[in-house]
């Protein structure tokens, strides 16, 4: 009997732990621009999360630019970034698991991304 709810409890703790990790989006993520035009861009999202607040920077073929306005509901993230007076970047990505997947698009121009968490080490 032990030995049938210890097992329930590992298995209830590693759903629980499983289910947690799903729904935080904190970390850095290797992500892949895509403005389907020939524009192709590498950057890292990194997100943070301090007293319930969201913050962060993509960085990488471009100079750094902050989040502004994060969100994240438990599956979808979604933040602007400010390029120029004509453009601020409104960014919509699905959050499953390691990976993401979504679109940004301003006025001058809109695409996909991809991305996968990044690793610790």
């Amino acid at each position: 009997m032990r030995r049938i709810l210890s097992f329930c409890a590992v298995a209830i703790l590693t759903c629980a732990s499983l289910w947690a990790s799903d729904k935080n989006v904190t970390g850095k993520w290797n992500c892949i621009s895509d403005d389907g035009h020939g524009a192709v861009l590498h950057w890292v999202l990194t997100v943070a999360e301090e007293q319930g607040k969201l913050s962060g920077e993509m960085a990488g073929d471009m100079d750094p630019l902050p989040l502004l306005e994060p969100r994240f509901d438990g599956t979808v993230l979604e933040f602007k970034t400010f390029v120029n007076p004509n453009c601020t970047v409104l960014y919509h990505l699905t959050v499953t698991g390691d990976t993401l997947q979504g679109t940004f698009a301003c006025p001058e121009v809109s695409g996909t991304i991809n991305g996968k968490r990044a690793r610790k080490r």
